[in-house]
């Protein structure tokens, strides 16, 4: 199995990197084949994530809130996810929209302009290390 450990150096005062070291360690004695890859500037979480959800069986983010942030941002970006895919809502159900609703800019609504949701089909597994200083997500979630 293949794991992209996407992580920010800098997170958690400098700590991001030995976390993310550790966390491979403990991958790779688990059988997975891991891939590490820091951020070096905003976005690139986003842009690693993107480009690698639908390479690998699991994506896991080192870092704090805005590098979780980021790679759930790029795991469920356009065609990171499928080309392709109906727009639907969590349940699977098609996306309508409200009853009358325009897309941002104006006009009405068309079928080409109807947003995808990618989220509920997305079957590439995140986790989340937290490294960074405050890590509420984490701290929510009980992590």
């Amino acid at each position: 199995m293949k794991a992209a450990v996407i992580y920010n150096p800098s997170a958690g005062k400098g700590r991001g990197s030995a976390v993310a070291s550790a966390v491979e360690r403990g991958l790779v004695d688990r059988g997975f084949e891991v891939g590490l890859h820091a951020t070096r500037s905003c976005e690139d979480a986003t842009e690693i994530a993107h480009r690698l959800v639908s390479l690998v069986d699991v994506v896991v983010a080192v870092g704090g809130d805005g590098t979780v942030n980021e790679v759930v941002n790029g795991m469920t970006s356009g065609d990171a996810v499928s080309a392709g895919l109906d727009a639907t809502v969590g349940n699977g159900t098609p996306d309508t929209g409200a009853a009358g609703s325009a897309p941002a800019g104006g006009g009405p609504r068309t079928e080409a302009t109807t947003a995808t949701r990618p989220c509920s089909r997305l079957r590439t597994p995140l986790g989340i290390v937290p490294a960074g200083t405050v890590n509420v997500l984490a701290h929510e979630l009980g992590l």
